[in-house]
C-alpha cells in the first residue's frame, strides 16, 4: 500500500489461497474465513447490481466476456474455505474492499468470489482462472469461452503492470531472475491438483 501511496503503481492479483491471503493480511492477520464446499465446481458469476459501475474490472470487460462469466459454468472452484458477506462486514473488511460478485457452494452457502480494495489496484479472484487453459483434469471447464473469458483476468492484470516503469537494470539480471531457471515436476499421473509443480531446495 504504501508503495502506491508514493504514486508507483503496483498491482496485485490473488487468486485462491491468494485471495484468501489478501482478506487476513487486510485485517491484520485476523482469519475471516468459513467452511465450504466449493471443490470442483465450476459457477457462473453473479454480479452485485450495486457494484457494476464501481468494479475496475467490469468497467472495463468487454460485453462477451461478461455474458460468458455471468451465464456459462467456467470458473473453476476448488477450495474448502471461503469468505461470507457476513464475516465481511462483521470484521470490516468491506472498509478496505468491495465485495464484486458471489457464488453458492454445494451446500448453498453464499460466498464472495471476486473483491477488488476500494483505493489500490488489489484484486482478488477466489475461483481458479489459470485452471481453464493449463491444468487438464475433466472436471475444470475447456471449452473456448471458458479458455477465452479466464484470459480476461491475466490480460487485466498485465495492463495494470504497465502503469509502472519497473524494469531489471540489464537483461543478464532478468535472466539470472526468470522462473526457466527452474525445472517443473510433472505429478498429472498421480492425480494431483496441479499438472506440474516447482520443488525450491532453498
Amino acid at each position: 500500500m504504501n508503495i502506491n501511496d508514493d504514486g508507483d503503481h503496483f498491482p496485485i492479483l490473488g487468486i485462491c489461497l491468494g485471495f484468501e491471503l489478501l482478506l487476513i493480511a487486510s485485517i491484520d492477520g485476523k482469519n475471516p474465513l468459513t467452511h465450504c464446499d466449493s471443490n470442483n465446481m465450476n459457477l457462473p458469476l453473479n454480479l452485485i447490481p450495486s457494484m457494476e459501475e464501481k468494479s475496475v474490472l467490469f468497467k472495463t470487460m468487454p460485453k462477451d466476456v461478461r455474458n460468458i462469466l455471468l451465464t456459462e459454468p467456467v470458473t473453476a472452484n476448488h477450495h474448502s474455505k471461503c469468505i461470507t458477506q457476513q464475516n465481511f462486514t462483521s470484521m470490516k473488511l468491506d472498509q478496505f474492499w468491495n465485495s464484486i460478485t458471489v457464488n453458492k457452494d454445494s451446500n448453498n452457502l453464499t460466498f464472495i468470489s471476486i473483491v477488488e480494495a476500494k483505493k489500490y489496484p488489489f484484486v482478488g479472484l477466489q475461483f481458479h482462472p489459470e485452471k481453464n487453459a493449463y491444468e487438464w483434469e475433466k472436471n475444470d471447464p475447456h471449452s473456448w469461452s471458458a479458455i477465452y473469458s479466464a484470459r480476461y483476468f491475466f490480460d487485466w492484470f498485465v495492463n495494470e503492470c504497465r502503469q509502472n516503469n519497473h524494469r531489471y537494470i540489464n537483461n543478464s539480471t532478468l535472466k539470472n531472475e526468470l522462473i526457466y531457471n527452474y525445472p517443473t515436476t510433472y505429478l498429472g499421473k498421480l492425480h494431483y491438483i496441479f499438472e506440474e509443480v516447482y520443488f525450491f531446495s532453498e
